[in-house]
């Protein structure tokens, strides 16, 4: 299992694993798939974190991307 931040380049790899996890889980997550889809992948891309202190991490098994973690670290 490989871990690294995601780029903006994989915003549709991200929205398509989102997409998923929604249907198939959808108690594991603060929004309904219903209000996800909503919005067009250009706002989700706008605002995909990609700062120092917040970002989404990915896993990836065998070079299939296969979940995600958001990160906010809180510095002092």
């Amino acid at each position: 299992m490989e871990f690294r931040i995601l780029t903006t380049e994989e915003i549709h790899d991200f929205w398509e694993l989102r997409l998923h996890g929604l249907r198939e889980h959808p108690e594991s997550f603060s929004a309904s798939y219903d209000e996800f889809v909503k919005h067009p992948i250009g706002e989700i891309m706008e605002s995909f974190p990609t700062e120092n202190n917040h970002f989404v991490l990915g896993a990836f098994s065998e070079g299939q991307y296969v979940d995600e973690a958001h990160m906010v670290l809180m510095l002092d």
